[in-house]
């Protein structure tokens, strides 16, 4: 029995995930001119990735400091 195992669902997951965000702000002033009580989403959505990102850079700093102590 083959399969994808829980890390490839969680990684299809993580993927799926930011391809939604990317499509969300691709048309982020569109769908705001069409539905403007969607704004404070986004204003959620922004602050979420800010987040992230500070995240993704933490976890890069710590495996480049793991790599440089061996």
């Amino acid at each position: 029995k083959e399969g994808m195992g829980f890390f490839g669902y969680v990684f299809l997951l993580i993927v799926v995930a930011f391809s939604l965000v990317g499509i969300l702000k691709t048309f982020e002033t569109d769908l705001i001119n069409h539905f403007p009580e969607i704004e404070y989403i986004f204003e959620i959505l922004d602050e979420q990735l800010i987040y992230v990102s500070e995240s993704v850079k933490n976890i890069i700093t710590v495996a480049n400091d793991l790599m440089d102590s061996y």
